[in-house]
């Protein structure tokens, strides 16, 4: 069956660097639906058990299915990363902390790495986690490090500093730690990158001292999700509750294009009760003309 859709980064002149791209799913929600974006009227939390299970099998591992029959714009899972770490390229445009539209004159920058709170309010709020991200950006500074690399051991820091200011036991590390990492099929050089990396963030801090950087970036490679504006990836994060759609050519769920460290994932066709929710792992055109749109599935 012929097929709009297309595995690639998006390409859009947006003047707005904070301005999200449109992705594929998005312009099929508008197009299907006129009312598909507005409000739920079901609980938008990390536990809609109502509306969606996870199931387990050896050739899909955890997965997940409608636990009821679901139309079309269904909001089924809305969450909140666990940590986010922002890439080089957005330093000084989104907030550390909130990953919010970060500008002068209300922008706080860091002295130390560059890089920005949009209030001083997040800036507090983010001390001791900024504190360990900040030492491990200075010490691979200069280094030969891909910024993939670094934001990923960045965003390792965070999460190591996250777990470690948490004092009321509710803290859904373990959670993070038990998404697969596919560390046997990773790429020797990556795997090769990250322990490099892990060698110069553990002389960081004192609590990311003796931490599995390289776990907990793998967990990454094959669980995380990525904003984008018309240039490229702006920060990377890492949510367990959001990582349990697998990926299909033809998906029947799309995360919404949101900015924040909140995730939101609609379905885009009516489906039925025990099927697979799916989703696309890259970013496709929204301008059907685009050659990239143009795919067989």
């Amino acid at each position: 069956v012929g097929s709009q859709l297309c595995f690639a980064t998006a390409r859009f002149a947006l003047q707005d660097p904070c301005q999200a791209v449109r992705t594929h799913g998005e312009e099929l929600l508008h197009s299907r639906s006129t009312n598909l974006l507005a409000k739920s009227e079901f609980q938008t939390s990390s536990e809609m058990v109502d509306l969606l299970r996870r199931e387990e099998s050896a050739a899909a591992g955890r997965y997940f299915v409608a636990a009821q029959d679901l139309r079309p714009g269904e909001l089924v899972l809305s969450t909140r990363a666990y940590a986010a770490a922002i890439c080089s390229r957005a330093r000084g445009i989104l907030c550390v902390h909130c990953l919010a539209c970060c500008r002068p004159p209300e922008c706080l920058i860091c002295e130390k790495c560059g890089h920005g709170f949009c209030s001083l309010a997040c800036q507090n709020a983010d001390a001791l986690v900024h504190a360990a991200e900040c030492e491990v950006r200075r010490r691979m500074r200069g280094a030969n490090f891909n910024d993939y690399t670094l934001t990923l051991t960045a965003l390792a820091a965070r999460a190591f500093a996250v777990r470690a200011s948490c004092e009321d036991g509710g803290d859904p590390f373990q959670e993070v730690m038990e998404l697969c990492c596919h560390r046997g099929e990773a790429p020797l050089q990556l795997i090769a990158d990250f322990r490099a990396a892990e060698k110069v963030a553990q002389r960081g801090a004192p609590v990311l001292r003796g931490q599995d950087f390289v776990g907990l970036m793998l967990r990454f490679y094959s669980n995380g999700f990525a904003q984008r504006d018309a240039e490229g990836e702006t920060a990377f994060l890492l949510s367990p509750a959001a990582s349990f759609f697998n990926h299909s050519c033809a998906p029947n769920t799309c995360r919404e294009a949101l900015q924040g460290l909140e995730l939101r994932f609609r379905t885009l066709d009516a489906v039925a009760a025990g099927s697979p929710l799916e989703i696309s792992y890259v970013d496709v055109p929204a301008d059907a003309a685009d050659p990239l749109a143009q795919t067989d599935v």
